[in-house]
């Protein structure tokens, strides 16, 4: 019988090896994935913390407090896991220090705002046959609680996360298709 072995750890040097080899191109995605996941955490980041995530991904994979391991995941993969575990991780420590039933700040620029404004538009565009995601999307916007949605519209927690879920699939591809202008 075979014995199996836990995948090893990258070393220092790995890591290292592993960014200088990332091209122009991979940096673009990542760079690209920095700023859909600090967009996806709505008002806790701003886009300007877009480069910051893929700082401090790469930080923490340097520094050991991430690790990589080489032969179960390639180096892109592991980077955007980290970003969305920092995205994760900051929006989680903002949202408990916020002050209960207050908003979290929002600061965007005229572009920031056209973005999301197209964004959500083509969202709804998108979501225009499905009446339940539409509702939902709608009071979300609002800024209702899940909880409150579903009393709203009067709906259980499997309907909602399914919509959830399509209107989540629907800003994921509007934005990929017109991310290249960021």
């Amino acid at each position: 019988m075979a014995e199996v072995t836990e995948p090893s750890i990258a070393e220092l040097a790995d890591c290292v090896a592993a960014i200088e080899a990332l091209s122009d191109s991979d940096l673009r995605i990542l760079k690209s994935y920095a700023r859909f996941m600090a967009f996806r955490a709505k008002g806790v980041l701003r886009y300007a913390d877009a480069d910051d995530l893929l700082h401090e991904s790469i930080a923490r994979t340097l520094d050991g407090r991430r690790k990589w391991k080489p032969q179960e995941i390639d180096f892109k993969t592991h980077i955007k896991g980290c970003i969305r575990s920092i995205t994760d991780e900051y929006a989680q420590k903002a949202l408990r220090d916020l002050p209960e039933a207050q908003p979290p700040p929002v600061h965007q620029s005229s572009e920031e705002h056209h973005l999301r404004s197209k964004l959500l538009l083509e969202t709804r565009t998108r979501l225009q046959g499905d009446t339940i995601a539409s509702a939902v999307f709608d009071h979300l916007l609002e800024g209702h609680s899940p909880a409150d949605v579903r009393q709203m519209l009067g709906i259980n927690v499997n309907v909602y996360n399914a919509a959830r879920k399509r209107i989540s699939r629907c800003m994921q591809t509007a934005f990929s298709e017109w991310k290249w202008l960021l």
